[in-house]
Protein backbone atom coordinates (compact mmCIF):
# COMPACT_ATOMS: atom_id res chain seq x y z
CA UNK A 1 0.00 0.00 0.00
CA UNK A 2 2.88 2.32 0.71
CA UNK A 3 6.33 2.35 0.48
CA UNK A 4 7.77 0.70 2.97
CA UNK A 5 11.68 0.07 4.02
CA UNK A 6 12.57 -2.44 6.59
CA UNK A 7 15.43 -1.52 8.35
CA UNK A 8 16.75 -1.57 12.05
CA UNK A 9 14.42 1.44 13.02
CA UNK A 10 11.17 -0.73 11.96
CA UNK A 11 8.62 -0.06 8.77
CA UNK A 12 9.85 3.30 7.32
CA UNK A 13 7.61 5.67 4.99
CA UNK A 14 8.62 8.57 3.05
CA UNK A 15 7.10 11.63 1.86
CA UNK A 16 6.13 15.07 2.14
CA UNK A 17 4.18 16.70 5.05
CA UNK A 18 2.56 19.66 6.27
CA UNK A 19 0.45 21.38 8.92
CA UNK A 20 -3.41 20.49 9.06
CA UNK A 21 -4.06 24.41 8.98
CA UNK A 22 -2.50 24.44 5.04
CA UNK A 23 -5.83 22.49 4.02
CA UNK A 24 -9.07 22.09 4.16
CA UNK A 25 -10.84 21.70 7.45
CA UNK A 26 -12.73 19.17 6.29
CA UNK A 27 -12.32 15.60 5.21
CA UNK A 28 -11.04 15.77 1.26
CA UNK A 29 -11.49 13.47 -1.60
CA UNK A 30 -9.44 12.84 -4.02
CA UNK A 31 -11.60 11.75 -6.31
CA UNK A 32 -11.48 15.36 -7.37
CA UNK A 33 -8.81 16.85 -8.29
CA UNK A 34 -6.50 18.54 -5.35
CA UNK A 35 -3.38 20.73 -5.02
CA UNK A 36 -1.25 19.82 -2.41
CA UNK A 37 -0.05 22.98 -0.19
CA UNK A 38 3.63 24.23 -1.75
CA UNK A 39 4.64 24.88 1.96
CA UNK A 40 4.95 20.97 2.80
CA UNK A 41 8.74 19.29 4.20
CA UNK A 42 9.97 16.10 3.27
CA UNK A 43 9.77 13.25 6.02
CA UNK A 44 9.26 9.29 6.92
CA UNK A 45 6.69 7.89 8.82
CA UNK A 46 8.29 5.46 11.18
CA UNK A 47 6.15 2.77 12.90
CA UNK A 48 7.91 -0.10 14.61
CA UNK A 49 5.38 -2.56 16.23
CA UNK A 50 7.81 -2.41 19.77
CA UNK A 51 8.29 1.33 20.08
CA UNK A 52 6.50 4.51 19.60
CA UNK A 53 5.89 5.76 16.04
CA UNK A 54 8.12 9.01 14.99
CA UNK A 55 7.28 11.61 12.39
CA UNK A 56 11.33 13.12 11.24
CA UNK A 57 10.88 16.08 9.50
CA UNK A 58 13.22 17.85 7.00
CA UNK A 59 12.61 21.37 8.06
CA UNK A 60 9.47 23.05 10.31
CA UNK A 61 6.18 21.22 9.86
CA UNK A 62 4.72 25.13 10.64
CA UNK A 63 4.57 28.05 7.96
CA UNK A 64 7.52 30.08 6.56
CA UNK A 65 6.35 33.20 8.32
CA UNK A 66 6.02 31.22 11.82
CA UNK A 67 8.13 31.83 14.34
CA UNK A 68 9.29 28.58 15.03
CA UNK A 69 11.40 29.08 12.50
CA UNK A 70 13.90 31.26 13.80
CA UNK A 71 13.45 30.38 17.47
CA UNK A 72 12.23 26.41 18.30
CA UNK A 73 11.67 27.81 22.13
CA UNK A 74 8.21 29.09 20.98
CA UNK A 75 7.47 25.45 18.89
CA UNK A 76 3.89 24.31 19.39
CA UNK A 77 4.08 21.29 21.07
CA UNK A 78 0.95 19.62 19.81
CA UNK A 79 -1.08 19.18 16.82
CA UNK A 80 -4.24 17.41 16.38
CA UNK A 81 -3.65 16.20 12.82
CA UNK A 82 -0.79 16.39 10.32
CA UNK A 83 -1.38 15.73 6.46
CA UNK A 84 1.07 13.88 3.99
CA UNK A 85 1.17 12.04 1.45
CA UNK A 86 3.71 8.80 0.61
CA UNK A 87 5.99 8.29 -2.26
CA UNK A 88 3.65 6.27 -3.54
CA UNK A 89 0.82 8.70 -3.24
CA UNK A 90 -0.79 7.75 -0.26
CA UNK A 91 -2.82 10.28 1.63
CA UNK A 92 -1.74 10.38 5.37
CA UNK A 93 -3.44 12.14 8.49
CA UNK A 94 -1.80 11.57 11.35
CA UNK A 95 -3.21 12.04 14.94
CA UNK A 96 -2.35 12.90 18.21
CA UNK A 97 0.91 14.40 16.89
CA UNK A 98 3.47 15.55 20.09
CA UNK A 99 7.00 17.59 19.11
CA UNK A 100 9.24 15.69 20.85
CA UNK A 101 12.62 17.19 19.91
CA UNK A 102 13.39 20.19 17.42
CA UNK A 103 16.86 21.16 16.38
CA UNK A 104 18.30 24.48 14.50
CA UNK A 105 21.44 24.21 12.90
CA UNK A 106 21.41 27.45 11.48
CA UNK A 107 18.57 30.36 11.06
CA UNK A 108 15.54 29.22 8.94
CA UNK A 109 16.55 25.47 9.04
CA UNK A 110 14.78 22.97 11.55
CA UNK A 111 14.49 19.47 11.95
CA UNK A 112 12.12 17.90 13.93
CA UNK A 113 10.83 14.86 15.58
CA UNK A 114 6.80 14.48 16.34
CA UNK A 115 5.33 11.21 18.23
CA UNK A 116 2.32 9.98 16.01
CA UNK A 117 -0.45 7.97 18.36
CA UNK A 118 -2.11 6.75 15.24
CA UNK A 119 -2.67 7.59 11.64
CA UNK A 120 -5.21 7.22 8.51
CA UNK A 121 -4.19 6.06 4.92
CA UNK A 122 -6.18 5.57 1.95
CA UNK A 123 -5.13 3.52 -1.32
CA UNK A 124 -2.71 4.82 -3.96
CA UNK A 125 -5.55 5.82 -6.30
CA UNK A 126 -7.12 8.96 -3.81
CA UNK A 127 -6.38 11.02 -1.74
CA UNK A 128 -8.38 11.50 1.65
CA UNK A 129 -7.38 13.38 4.07
CA UNK A 130 -9.35 13.49 7.61
CA UNK A 131 -9.38 14.61 10.93
CA UNK A 132 -10.49 12.49 14.08
CA UNK A 133 -13.63 14.53 14.86
CA UNK A 134 -14.97 13.67 11.17
CA UNK A 135 -18.29 11.11 11.45
CA UNK A 136 -17.97 7.35 10.12
CA UNK A 137 -20.90 5.28 9.18
CA UNK A 138 -19.15 2.16 8.84
CA UNK A 139 -16.23 0.41 10.72
CA UNK A 140 -15.02 -2.94 9.90
CA UNK A 141 -12.48 -4.97 11.98
CA UNK A 142 -10.40 -7.68 11.23
CA UNK A 143 -9.22 -9.81 14.05
CA UNK A 144 -7.07 -12.91 14.33
CA UNK A 145 -8.45 -16.07 15.82
CA UNK A 146 -11.95 -14.92 14.93
CA UNK A 147 -12.59 -17.70 12.28
CA UNK A 148 -10.71 -20.41 15.38
CA UNK A 149 -13.17 -18.72 17.97
CA UNK A 150 -16.89 -18.48 15.79
CA UNK A 151 -17.45 -20.82 13.26
CA UNK A 152 -20.24 -22.55 13.60
CA UNK A 153 -20.36 -26.40 13.20
CA UNK A 154 -20.13 -28.06 9.69
CA UNK A 155 -20.15 -31.25 7.85
CA UNK A 156 -17.23 -33.17 8.01
CA UNK A 157 -16.16 -32.90 4.62
CA UNK A 158 -12.47 -33.57 3.17
CA UNK A 159 -11.66 -30.68 0.50
CA UNK A 160 -8.83 -32.42 -0.89
CA UNK A 161 -9.29 -35.63 -2.73
CA UNK A 162 -6.50 -37.51 -2.39
CA UNK A 163 -7.45 -40.03 -5.55
CA UNK A 164 -7.99 -37.39 -7.86
CA UNK A 165 -5.50 -34.92 -6.42
CA UNK A 166 -7.67 -31.80 -6.66
CA UNK A 167 -9.99 -29.80 -3.92
CA UNK A 168 -13.35 -29.17 -3.71
CA UNK A 169 -14.22 -25.68 -3.75
CA UNK A 170 -16.62 -24.69 -0.90
CA UNK A 171 -19.83 -23.83 -1.39
CA UNK A 172 -22.27 -20.77 -0.16
CA UNK A 173 -22.58 -22.70 3.08
CA UNK A 174 -19.67 -22.26 4.03
CA UNK A 175 -20.62 -18.64 4.46
CA UNK A 176 -21.95 -17.18 7.60
CA UNK A 177 -22.84 -13.98 8.30
CA UNK A 178 -24.50 -12.73 11.92
CA UNK A 179 -26.04 -9.47 12.19
CA UNK A 180 -27.52 -8.18 15.69
CA UNK A 181 -28.22 -4.90 17.40
CA UNK A 182 -26.29 -3.48 20.33
CA UNK A 183 -26.73 0.03 21.82
CA UNK A 184 -28.24 1.60 18.51
CA UNK A 185 -25.55 -0.54 16.25
CA UNK A 186 -25.81 -3.15 13.72
CA UNK A 187 -23.11 -5.35 14.30
CA UNK A 188 -22.25 -8.20 11.48
CA UNK A 189 -19.78 -11.21 12.17
CA UNK A 190 -19.01 -13.04 8.55
CA UNK A 191 -17.36 -15.66 8.00
CA UNK A 192 -16.31 -17.08 4.86
CA UNK A 193 -13.37 -18.72 2.97
CA UNK A 194 -11.34 -16.66 0.52
CA UNK A 195 -10.22 -18.52 -2.28
CA UNK A 196 -7.23 -17.98 -4.69
CA UNK A 197 -7.06 -19.47 -8.28
CA UNK A 198 -3.81 -19.44 -9.66
CA UNK A 199 -2.09 -21.52 -12.92
CA UNK A 200 0.18 -23.42 -10.55
CA UNK A 201 -1.96 -23.48 -7.31
CA UNK A 202 -5.33 -23.07 -5.44
CA UNK A 203 -5.31 -21.28 -2.05
CA UNK A 204 -8.75 -21.24 0.65
CA UNK A 205 -8.18 -19.70 3.71
CA UNK A 206 -10.81 -18.93 6.04
CA UNK A 207 -11.78 -15.65 6.45
CA UNK A 208 -13.41 -13.35 9.20
CA UNK A 209 -14.49 -9.62 10.16
CA UNK A 210 -16.61 -7.79 12.26
CA UNK A 211 -18.91 -5.09 10.58
CA UNK A 212 -20.35 -2.26 12.48
CA UNK A 213 -22.77 0.30 11.15
CA UNK A 214 -22.32 2.88 13.57
CA UNK A 215 -22.28 6.92 13.53
CA UNK A 216 -19.68 7.72 15.44
CA UNK A 217 -16.16 10.60 14.91
CA UNK A 218 -13.46 9.00 14.06
CA UNK A 219 -11.44 9.43 17.22
CA UNK A 220 -14.07 7.25 19.22
CA UNK A 221 -13.45 3.71 17.07
CA UNK A 222 -10.59 2.40 19.03
CA UNK A 223 -12.13 2.88 22.54
CA UNK A 224 -15.84 2.02 21.59
CA UNK A 225 -15.15 -0.65 19.71
CA UNK A 226 -11.74 -1.93 18.62
CA UNK A 227 -10.39 -2.65 21.88
CA UNK A 228 -13.48 -4.16 23.69
CA UNK A 229 -14.55 -6.32 20.98
CA UNK A 230 -10.60 -7.50 20.95
CA UNK A 231 -10.12 -7.68 24.88
CA UNK A 232 -13.89 -10.12 25.42
CA UNK A 233 -11.99 -12.55 22.53
CA UNK A 234 -8.75 -12.07 24.00
CA UNK A 235 -10.87 -13.36 27.45
CA UNK A 236 -12.64 -16.49 25.15
CA UNK A 237 -9.72 -17.24 23.58
CA UNK A 238 -7.22 -17.08 26.52
CA UNK A 239 -4.59 -15.80 23.99
CA UNK A 240 -3.44 -12.02 22.83
CA UNK A 241 -5.63 -11.24 19.62
CA UNK A 242 -3.96 -9.35 17.27
CA UNK A 243 -5.86 -6.72 15.62
CA UNK A 244 -4.77 -7.17 11.39
CA UNK A 245 -7.05 -4.42 9.99
CA UNK A 246 -9.54 -1.34 10.90
CA UNK A 247 -11.44 0.02 7.49
CA UNK A 248 -13.55 2.71 8.10
CA UNK A 249 -16.23 5.22 5.90
CA UNK A 250 -17.39 8.74 6.20
CA UNK A 251 -20.28 10.35 4.81
CA UNK A 252 -20.28 11.48 1.36
CA UNK A 253 -16.82 9.78 1.21
CA UNK A 254 -16.34 6.96 -1.39
CA UNK A 255 -12.93 6.09 -0.67
CA UNK A 256 -12.12 3.24 2.34
CA UNK A 257 -9.87 5.23 5.29
CA UNK A 258 -7.54 2.27 6.97
CA UNK A 259 -6.94 3.36 10.28
CA UNK A 260 -3.38 2.03 12.03
CA UNK A 261 -3.14 1.99 15.70
CA UNK A 262 0.00 1.05 17.69
CA UNK A 263 -1.44 -1.46 19.58
CA UNK A 264 0.63 -2.76 22.60
CA UNK A 265 1.66 -6.15 21.71
CA UNK A 266 2.93 -8.53 24.87
CA UNK A 267 6.84 -9.15 24.17
CA UNK A 268 6.46 -12.59 25.92
CA UNK A 269 3.82 -14.18 23.91
CA UNK A 270 3.99 -17.17 23.24
CA UNK A 271 3.48 -16.94 19.22
CA UNK A 272 1.91 -15.11 17.14
CA UNK A 273 -1.98 -15.48 17.29
CA UNK A 274 -2.26 -15.88 13.31
CA UNK A 275 -1.31 -19.79 14.15
CA UNK A 276 -4.27 -21.52 14.63
CA UNK A 277 -5.39 -22.13 18.42
CA UNK A 278 -7.32 -25.33 19.04
CA UNK A 279 -11.03 -24.67 19.99
CA UNK A 280 -10.37 -26.89 23.44
CA UNK A 281 -7.53 -24.58 24.34
CA UNK A 282 -10.43 -21.68 24.22
CA UNK A 283 -12.30 -20.79 27.75
CA UNK A 284 -15.51 -20.96 25.62
CA UNK A 285 -15.65 -20.89 21.25
CA UNK A 286 -19.59 -19.56 19.97
CA UNK A 287 -20.48 -23.15 19.43
CA UNK A 288 -20.11 -23.62 23.14
CA UNK A 289 -21.74 -20.75 24.22
CA UNK A 290 -24.75 -21.98 21.84
CA UNK A 291 -24.61 -25.07 23.39
CA UNK A 292 -25.82 -22.95 26.89
CA UNK A 293 -28.17 -20.94 25.29
CA UNK A 294 -26.05 -17.71 24.99
CA UNK A 295 -26.16 -16.33 21.35
CA UNK A 296 -24.32 -13.55 19.93
CA UNK A 297 -26.73 -11.76 20.90
CA UNK A 298 -27.03 -12.10 24.05
CA UNK A 299 -22.79 -12.27 24.70
CA UNK A 300 -22.54 -8.75 23.18
CA UNK A 301 -25.39 -7.14 24.60
CA UNK A 302 -24.51 -8.62 27.87
CA UNK A 303 -20.68 -7.17 27.30
CA UNK A 304 -21.08 -4.26 26.48
CA UNK A 305 -23.43 -3.19 29.16
CA UNK A 306 -20.89 -4.58 31.76
CA UNK A 307 -17.81 -2.98 30.73
CA UNK A 308 -19.67 0.06 30.70
CA UNK A 309 -19.08 0.38 34.74
CA UNK A 310 -15.41 0.75 35.08
CA UNK A 311 -14.69 -1.62 37.67
CA UNK A 312 -16.64 -4.33 35.95
CA UNK A 313 -14.48 -3.23 32.71
CA UNK A 314 -11.15 -3.32 35.33
CA UNK A 315 -12.25 -6.74 36.34
CA UNK A 316 -12.60 -8.16 33.16
CA UNK A 317 -9.06 -7.07 32.09
CA UNK A 318 -7.55 -8.15 35.22
CA UNK A 319 -8.99 -11.21 34.87
CA UNK A 320 -7.96 -11.51 31.06
CA UNK A 321 -4.28 -11.34 32.16
CA UNK A 322 -4.71 -13.72 35.01
CA UNK A 323 -5.91 -16.38 32.29
CA UNK A 324 -3.48 -15.54 29.34
CA UNK A 325 -0.98 -17.87 27.68
CA UNK A 326 2.01 -16.12 28.03
CA UNK A 327 5.70 -17.16 28.21
CA UNK A 328 7.85 -16.65 31.39
CA UNK A 329 4.73 -15.82 33.30
CA UNK A 330 4.47 -16.65 36.89
CA UNK A 331 2.21 -18.03 38.72
CA UNK A 332 2.24 -15.70 41.10
CA UNK A 333 1.94 -12.82 38.87
CA UNK A 334 -1.23 -15.09 37.37
CA UNK A 335 -2.34 -15.05 41.16
CA UNK A 336 -2.23 -11.78 41.39
CA UNK A 337 -4.13 -10.19 38.76
CA UNK A 338 -7.13 -12.94 39.25
CA UNK A 339 -7.29 -11.35 43.02
CA UNK A 340 -6.95 -8.12 41.39
CA UNK A 341 -10.67 -9.27 38.95
CA UNK A 342 -11.75 -10.41 42.46
CA UNK A 343 -11.23 -6.75 44.49
CA UNK A 344 -12.97 -5.18 41.71
CA UNK A 345 -15.35 -7.56 40.98
CA UNK A 346 -16.20 -6.98 44.75
CA UNK A 347 -16.27 -3.15 45.17
CA UNK A 348 -18.99 -3.20 42.19
CA UNK A 349 -21.08 -6.18 42.74
CA UNK A 350 -20.79 -6.89 46.99
CA UNK A 351 -19.12 -3.38 48.03
CA UNK A 352 -21.66 -0.89 49.96
CA UNK A 353 -21.38 -1.24 54.12
CA UNK A 354 -21.86 -4.21 56.32
CA UNK A 355 -23.99 -1.79 58.64
CA UNK A 356 -25.17 1.55 58.59
CA UNK A 357 -22.34 4.42 58.37
CA UNK A 358 -24.47 6.01 60.97
CA UNK A 359 -24.40 3.05 63.54
CA UNK A 360 -20.70 2.05 62.78
CA UNK A 361 -19.76 5.67 63.48
CA UNK A 362 -21.22 5.05 67.23
CA UNK A 363 -19.87 1.99 67.77
CA UNK A 364 -16.59 3.04 66.42
CA UNK A 365 -16.72 5.64 68.87
CA UNK A 366 -17.89 4.02 72.23
CA UNK A 367 -14.82 1.17 71.97
CA UNK A 368 -12.19 4.12 71.24
CA UNK A 369 -13.72 6.24 74.17
CA UNK A 370 -13.69 2.87 76.32
CA UNK A 371 -9.84 2.05 74.95
CA UNK A 372 -6.73 3.37 77.30
CA UNK A 373 -5.49 6.74 76.07
CA UNK A 374 -2.30 5.66 74.47
CA UNK A 375 -4.37 3.35 72.27
CA UNK A 376 -7.36 5.18 71.27
CA UNK A 377 -5.59 6.82 67.81
CA UNK A 378 -4.87 3.47 66.96
CA UNK A 379 -8.01 2.17 67.59
CA UNK A 380 -10.19 4.50 65.62
CA UNK A 381 -7.57 4.30 62.41
CA UNK A 382 -8.36 0.62 62.31
CA UNK A 383 -12.41 0.57 63.03
CA UNK A 384 -12.90 3.89 61.04
CA UNK A 385 -12.41 1.60 57.28
CA UNK A 386 -13.59 -1.52 58.76
CA UNK A 387 -17.24 -1.33 57.57
CA UNK A 388 -16.99 -2.60 54.45
CA UNK A 389 -18.70 -6.01 53.23
CA UNK A 390 -15.82 -8.70 53.32
CA UNK A 391 -15.42 -11.56 50.39
CA UNK A 392 -15.02 -13.72 52.97
CA UNK A 393 -18.14 -13.01 55.29
CA UNK A 394 -20.56 -12.03 52.10
CA UNK A 395 -19.29 -16.20 50.61
CA UNK A 396 -20.08 -17.46 54.11
CA UNK A 397 -23.80 -16.14 54.14
CA UNK A 398 -24.40 -17.18 50.69
CA UNK A 399 -23.39 -20.82 51.51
Amino acid sequence: MAELLFSQLGAVMLGYFWYSDAASPDAMDGSAAVDLPEERVAGQLITPKDRPWNLELLGSIFHSNDPTNYDITKSNSNCDVIFGTSRKNIGLSLFDAWLSSASQSFPGHVTEIWNIGWYASTSRKTWTWVRPDNQVNSIRIEYDLLSDWGWQRQPLTRMYDPIERTFRVPQEQFIDTETIEVNGALIALSLKWGQTFETYQYLSRAQSFVQIQDDTPLNSILDKWVAPLQLLLEFLTLQYVDVNKVVTRLYKIDPQIQIHYNIHRPSNAKKPSSQNVHPTMMLATRNHLSDRGVDLQTLLQNYFMLISGKNHDLALRFLQKSTQSLAEETIDMSLLNAFRALERYHDVEIGGTAIPKDEHTVRVDSIVKSSPDEYQEWARNQLSGANRKGIIRYSCKMS
